[in-house]
This record gives structure tokens, C-alpha cells and sequence, in this order.
């Protein structure tokens, strides 16, 4: 009986022994199982990403495979047009080696040529031997006709200068057909003030010095200048500096001014003359300087029944826009046009008075524009002030 009891205690405690071995047996393989199923998920995720990398490298390789193919293909293509340039390079080699061979046969050709030339040459020499002499005659002819020349230039020029001032007393004419001096230095009176504070005022075509004489009552300094002989001596006599020249000379050779006046001079010029003139006078003046033309109005017909065609030395009037345009290029920006009222007849085409008459106001108006055309003012003046 012991003996029995003994075997089963012994079996008990060996069966608990394994059962316990056997648990903690299980528990560390599923340890080991759990770590396991970690990495094959790691792994499986790993496997997932490399898949992903070797469909990319697939679609690279396809896309590299097409380049190859496609590059092949423009080599392809290279290779047949540098066939063809060697074909070309061949042909031209060809061609060069016909045109030396030309080259070479027209040598002789050329060296023919030159022999000729060579004849021809001396035959030149020999003529120019030959027309020596004629040549020495045209000479002779040519300083002939420019001697000729320079006499009739003088003849002219001294034609111009006594025409028309010697065949007339102008001094006489200007008191019969242009007005006394009192009646022209009122005329002038309002071209002062734009002279006013001047220090050296140029009235060139001075006349009978009406204008230098306004100058001198209003303490401004001014010289004028004139062509015709004796109104340079009148205006001395009368204690004004006046200097009998041209008035483009004089001009041109003086200095700086910061007035100039040229009253009924632009008429007596021809057109190259009176833009030039104006030209010179932007020149010449200073800064602030003012220059006055005063000349016939051809907007006003009364002045070719009256006044301007008397005058045998007038060329043409000037209309005020054209002067107006000679001072813009000439580079005066700031003209005024002056039409002076001290210059309009005494007569007026006087105004309808009726009741009876239809469109009477648009009537006078209309008159009136035409009473300015027949009898407005016979003169204007261009005044321009150098900026």
C-alpha cells in the first residue's frame, strides 16, 4: 500500500512538473509567436514598398527603352542627311575642279586682255599730248567767263542798291503817302511799353526816327539803322546814332540786344530774307528780349486800295499767320498778333435799323464781319518775346 501511494505522489509531482513546463513552454512560444507576426507585418509592408520601387524601375526602364528607340531613329536620320552631305561635298568637289580648270584656260585669255589694255594706255598718252593745248584754251575761256561774271555781279548789285531810292526822293514820299511824323509816333506810342526797363533796343529800317524819338523821350537807349542815305542823316541832325547799312548786315555782325523793332520793313523783303531775318533776330536777342514787326494787314482789303501799292519798293504783304509761322522755327514760342486801331479807316458799314426785315441780328453780324474785311486794321504787329 505504501509502496502504491509513493508511486502515485511521485506520479502527481511529475505530472505537475510537466503540466508546468508545458504552460510556461506555451507562454514562451507565444511570445515568440507574437514577435514573429510583428515582423511579417514589418516584412509584408516591406515587400508592398519594394513592389511599389520595381513597378516605378518597370515604368523607367519602358520609358528609357523608348528614348533608346526614338534617338535610334534621329540617328537613323543624321546618318541618311550626312550620307547625303557627303554625296553633296563630293559633287562640289567635283564642280571646284571644273571652275580651276576654267580658272586655269581663261589665264591666257586674260593675259591678252592686258596687253590690249597696255596698247590702249599709250594711245590715252599720246591724246592727252595732243588736247594739251586745248585744255589751256578752256582754262583761258574759264577765267574769262568768271572775270565776266564778277562784272555783271557788280553791274547788279549796283543796280539793286540805286533802285528805287535813287530815282525818288523816299523821304518826300513817305511824308505825301504815309503820314506826317506826329501822325506815326502816335501809331507807334503802344508799341512802349513792351520796351519798357530795355537797356539796348535796335530799330532797324528806322525811317525818320519816329520810333527812336519815343525811345529817347521814355529814357531807353536804342540805335537805329536805315539804307536810304538821307534819313540817316536826318535822324544825326536830330542827335540819334544811326548807321546807314543793311539791316540783315548789321544784324548779323552786332551783339546781343534785348529789343529789336522792325516797323514796315517785313514788306520790303522777299521771302528767304524775312526768314532769315527772323532767325537772326531770335539770335541776337536776349533772354526776355522783345521783337516787334509791324507790317501791312492783307486780312484788311483796304490796304491794296489804298496804301500798299502805292509804295513802289513793297514786294507783298505778309500774312499774320505766316509771320506768325516764320517766328515759331526761327524758335520764338510766346507771339502775340497786334492789330493796331490807330491804322482803321474812318468809315464802317453802319447798322440795319427795321422791323420789318427777317434774320435782322444774323444780318448786322454778318455786315460786321465784312465791314472788318473792308475797313478794319491796315496794320498789325507781330510781337515775340524770347523765352
Amino acid at each position: 500500500m505504501l509502496i502504491q501511494w509513493l508511486k502515485r505522489k511521485i506520479f502527481n509531482l511529475i505530472r505537475d512538473d510537466i503540466r508546468e513546463m508545458c504552460e510556461r513552454y506555451v507562454e514562451a512560444q507565444n511570445g515568440k509567436n507574437s514577435k514573429f507576426e510583428n515582423h511579417l507585418l514589418l516584412l509584408e509592408t516591406e515587400t508592398e514598398k519594394q513592389n511599389g520601387q520595381i513597378c516605378d524601375i518597370k515604368k523607367s526602364f519602358t520609358d528609357l527603352k523608348k528614348k533608346i528607340f526614338e534617338q535610334q531613329e534621329v540617328d537613323k536620320s543624321y546618318a541618311r542627311k550626312l550620307l547625303m552631305l557627303e554625296e553633296n561635298i563630293q559633287g562640289d568637289n567635283q564642280l571646284i575642279k571644273e571652275l580651276q580648270q576654267g580658272i586655269r584656260s581663261q589665264a591666257g585669255l586674260i593675259e591678252d586682255i592686258g596687253k590690249v589694255i597696255d596698247s590702249y594706255e599709250k594711245d590715252i598718252t599720246e591724246s592727252r599730248k595732243i588736247n594739251g593745248n586745248h585744255t589751256n584754251r578752256l582754262l583761258t575761256l574759264e577765267e574769262n567767263m568768271r572775270s565776266n561774271n564778277k562784272r555783271l555781279q557788280g553791274i547788279v548789285e549796283t543796280m539793286e542798291l540805286d533802285n528805287p531810292y535813287s530815282l525818288i526822293d523816299y523821304g518826300q514820299f513817305e511824308n505825301n503817302f504815309r503820314g506826317s511824323r506826329d501822325l506815326i509816333k502816335q501809331r507807334q506810342q503802344i508799341y512802349v511799353p513792351y520796351f519798357k526797363e530795355k537797356k539796348n533796343v535796335l530799330d532797324l529800317g528806322c525811317g525818320r526816327g519816329e520810333f527812336l524819338e519815343l525811345m529817347h523821350e521814355n529814357g531807353i537807349q536804342a540805335v537805329g539803322v536805315d539804307l536810304y542815305q538821307p534819313f540817316v542823316d536826318q535822324c544825326g541832325q536830330m542827335g540819334f546814332e544811326v548807321y546807314h547799312q543793311d539791316a540783315l548786315e548789321y544784324l548779323r555782325k552786332c551783339q546781343l540786344v534785348d529789343g529789336i523793332f522792325f516797323g514796315q520793313v517785313a514788306e520790303h523783303l522777299h521771302v528767304a530774307e524775312l526768314i532769315q531775318f527772323c532767325g537772326l533776330a531770335y539770335e541776337k536777342l536776349l533772354p526776355g528780349g522783345c521783337l516787334i514787326i509791324e507790317t501791312p494787314n492783307p486780312t484788311c482789303l483796304a490796304i491794296y486800295s489804298h496804301a500798299f501799292y502805292a509804295d513802289p519798293t513793297h514786294t507783298r504783304p505778309v500774312h499774320p499767320e505766316t509771320l506768325r509761322y516764320y517766328l515759331h522755327i526761327a524758335g520764338f514760342r510766346n507771339i502775340e498778333i497786334v492789330y493796331t486801331d490807330s491804322s482803321r479807316l474812318p468809315t464802317r458799314i453802319p447798322v440795319l435799323e427795321s422791323d420789318r426785315v427777317v434774320n435782322l441780328d444774323e444780318f448786322n453780324e454778318s455786315m460786321k464781319e465784312v465791314s472788318d474785311q473792308l475797313f478794319g486794321s491796315r496794320d498789325y504787329a507781330a510781337v515775340a518775346i524770347k523765352q
